[in-house]
């Protein structure tokens, strides 16, 4: 899993089932009404929707910092939940201590340091790690109803490219085929949801 090892699987997307629980979400979103791409200028998601606080999702809100999508308070708190569930760390008790308007490099410090201290190793900003795992957490907040689909779709394409990680492309092309689509054609989209779905199997 990745949250283990921080790679990805070798084994194709297509041959790994999608979990009955990321279905839900997926369903749920298709079952959203269409919304215009106007209704806002960005993407951001509530940590609620990663799940159980873990190493694992303190790595991932973490890289989603870095691309905005999540806000330093965020972090501390999902630090001051991990601490609530048993896993304590030096580094770990100092990021849940921060003042909630602490900046970005200051939170990103802290819980580099708390990764490694719980195990693990720092995120690689230098590779496609900070990509894979903010583009996951849009994905989730996209899953749980927060985000509206053509603005999710278009910060993709935009934040990742047809140059980023071929893991995203299915991503980035899909809001390509959303361009030529009509309005009324982007009612119940269970593509998009399954879509979405599908890359958060194939990035664990």
């Amino acid at each position: 899993m990745y949250e283990i090892d921080h790679g990805f699987s070798t084994e194709p997307p297509c041959r790994r089932p999608i979990p009955a629980d990321v279905l839900r979400g997926a369903n749920a979103a298709a079952a959203m009404p269409p919304r215009s791409r106007k209704d806002d200028g960005g993407v951001h998601v509530t940590v609620a929707s990663l799940g159980v606080p873990a190493p694992s999702t303190l790595r991932e809100a973490t890289a989603a910092m870095q691309w905005g999508v999540v806000a330093p308070r965020d972090v501390i708190a999902l630090a001051a939940d991990l601490i609530a569930a048993g896993t304590v760390t030096e580094s770990l008790a100092a990021l849940a201590s921060l003042y909630p308007d602490a900046t970005a490099p200051d939170v990103f410090s802290l819980s580099s340091r708390a990764l490694v201290e719980a195990g693990g190793r720092p995120l690689d900003r230098d590779g496609e790690e900070v990509s894979i795992l903010a583009l996951r957490v849009a994905c989730k907040g996209y899953l749980a109803g927060q985000l509206r689909l053509r603005v999710f779709f278009s910060w993709v394409h935009e934040r990742v490219s047809h140059d980023g990680p071929d893991a995203a492309q299915p991503l980035v092309e899909f809001d390509d085929e959303l361009d030529v689509r009509k309005a009324s054609d982007l009612r119940n989209r269970p593509d998009a949801a399954r879509l979405v779905a599908g890359f958060l199997t194939a990035t664990q």
